[in-house]
């Protein structure tokens, strides 16, 4: 019994039970195997997006200690030199077309992380980036020279610093560095930044040639009539006025900005639109005004002459008159053409007296209202729509271009649309004016 008991526990499973066992195994086995596949898979993904996105290399740290202005060409960098250019300047001061010198903070390592990164080192100030990159780079004294410069791409970082340089002339700026498009890293160098490019004697000689030139303008507009339409009682042109408005908003923007920042190429392509459309309004007005009343002036000239020719034989009859009754004082005959003689001559001289008058009717110049009347009346008097608009236009724009010369010391650029608008408000200007006595 025993023995039974004994050889039944030891008896291994049945025949049946061990292939299910197994075959439940091997349907479990792909199961596995393709689990730990999409795992691998994912940690391969997890890894190639970690070397791949630029945010997870770590970052090393810098920092701008301290600007300095480059030593002048030719002179050695050695500590006395330095130390010199640093009594001789204690704060450094610069302007635009200066340069810079950063002295940063592990700087080698920072210029291998740009090159990870795929961005360039430009240059920041006050925080803004510049678009300024390295022109010279030393990496045994870790420093990085930059030239300023103000251009297309960051004249909107410029125009806080180069604003109001009559009372601001000096500015301390933070300088600093960063990548391309991102911000900037810790600094606490700072240096002067000066406004003002032109040297102040230079500077005084142009702003009193502009106020000579803008005194001798309207000298000539109050004693010469320079912008009226015909000597200096007659009335004000509206063209001739918003030729003078354009020139002397674009001339004295431009010497403006050249005195502040340096720049000389600074007009824009739509503005030299804008003086084509005021200079051509003004010249198809006055192709426009010269063509009124002409043929009644033809007409009157051409009597004229004629009826001087026939003074001129009427006057030759009546002295041969006047010498045929000296001689035969008795003949009735002679003393009958002696009158018609007369008679002749004074229906002649009637003629022409009225010829002269018409003449006169014809070229005579209208007188000034005033100039607010002048620019906004035609030569009938009447106060027109045509004149409102494209005066109102000229004004919108020329405060838009003010305000950007002032606050972002450049020209605005107006939109083809605007020189469009401008355009049809002086051709509309010009059709309404044929009409006009």
């Amino acid at each position: 019994m025993f023995l039974a008991f004994s050889v039944t526990a030891d008896v291994p499973l049945p025949p049946a039970a061990e292939p299910t066992k197994q075959a439940s195994e091997v349907k479990a086995a792909p199961k596995v195997k393709a689990a730990l596949e999409v795992k691998m898979a994912a940690d391969a993904i997890t890894v190639a997006e970690t070397k791949a996105t630029p945010e997870a290399i770590k970052k090393p740290v810098l920092e701008v200690e301290k600007v300095t202005l480059p030593l002048p060409p030719g002179t050695p960098k050695t500590s006395r030199e330095e130390d010199n250019e640093a009594k001789r300047q204690p704060v450094p001061e610069a302007s635009l077309g200066d340069s810079i010198v950063l002295t940063l903070t592990n700087l080698t390592a920072y210029l291998d992380y740009a090159v990870e990164q795929k961005k360039r080192i430009t240059l920041f100030l006050g925080g803004n980036d510049t678009l300024l990159i390295p022109e010279r780079v030393d990496r045994q004294t870790n420093e990085l020279q930059f030239h300023l410069e103000r251009n297309a791409d960051n004249k909107n970082v410029w125009a806080p610093l180069l604003r109001d340089p009559f009372h601001h002339r000096r500015r301390t700026v933070d300088a600093s560095v960063g990548l391309a498009g991102g911000s900037a890293e810790l600094t606490k160098a700072t240096f002067i930044f000066r406004a003002r490019r032109t040297h102040a004697f230079l500077m005084w000689v142009l702003l009193c040639l502009l106020m000579v030139c803008i005194a001798v303008f309207f000298w000539m507009v109050r004693r010469r009539g320079l912008l009226r339409n015909a000597g200096p009682a007659s009335p004000y042109s509206l063209g001739r006025c918003q030729m003078a408005w354009w020139f002397f908003l674009i001339n004295v923007a431009y010497v403006t900005i050249w005195i502040i920042s340096g720049d000389q190429d600074t007009i824009t392509p739509s503005l030299l639109g804008l003086m084509g459309i005021s200079a051509g309004t003004a010249l198809g007005a006055v192709l426009i005004d010269s063509q009124k009343g002409s043929p009644a002036l033809f007409q009157a000239a051409t009597d004229r002459l004629a009826l001087l020719a026939a003074k001129e034989n009427a006057t030759k009859g009546l002295v041969a008159a006047r010498a045929a009754i000296d001689a035969a004082p008795a003949d009735q005959i002679v003393q009958k053409n002696h009158e018609d003689a007369k008679a002749t001559v004074a229906i002649v001289d009637a003629k022409l007296t009225a010829v002269n008058n018409q003449l006169n009717a014809v070229v005579t110049v209208p007188q000034t209202q005033g100039f607010i009347a002048d620019i906004f009346s035609d030569a009938n008097g009447s106060f027109g729509l045509h004149r409102f608009q494209i005066v109102v236009w000229t004004v919108v724009l020329g405060i838009i271009f003010s305000v950007s010369v002032v606050t972002e010391l450049q020209m605005p650029d107006f939109s083809t649309t605007l020189l469009a608008t401008m355009g049809i408000s002086a051709g509309t200007y010009l059709g309404f004016k044929f009409p006009e006595k």
